[in-house]
């Protein structure tokens, strides 16, 4: 029986190959190559592990948005730079980014 951590560990491969493949597919392409029967929600639960382990956690990400920002501000003064959230349900939720360069807002 498979584990999330083997389908994890085995679709870590698939998905930097394809990002956008979905836990169906992934199924079908382990599913096909070991000749083993694998439950659905196994799959759902190790894709989401190779994907955390690949390109990070999303609430990470929303982090790093304010840090990022931060950054670009204290090395290029001048430098525009907005994030819009809105709250949903009593949550924030990233709406847009804005990055305008120094040197290019002046010509505007």
């Amino acid at each position: 029986m498979a584990s999330q951590a083997w389908v994890a560990e085995r679709a870590i491969p698939l998905l930097k190959k394809k990002p956008s493949m979905g836990p169906k597919e992934v199924q079908e392409e382990l599913q096909t190559k070991y000749k083993i029967e694998i439950p659905y929600q196994t799959v759902v639960y190790g894709r989401q592990r190779a994907a955390n382990k690949l390109f990070g956690k999303w609430d990470d990400s929303f982090d790093w948005l304010y840090r990022f920002k931060a950054e670009v501000e204290m090395r290029s003064p001048g430098t525009i730079v907005e994030i819009a959230t809105e709250e949903v349900d009593g949550k924030i939720h990233f709406s847009r980014f804005l990055l305008l360069f120094q040197g290019s807002h002046r010509w505007f």
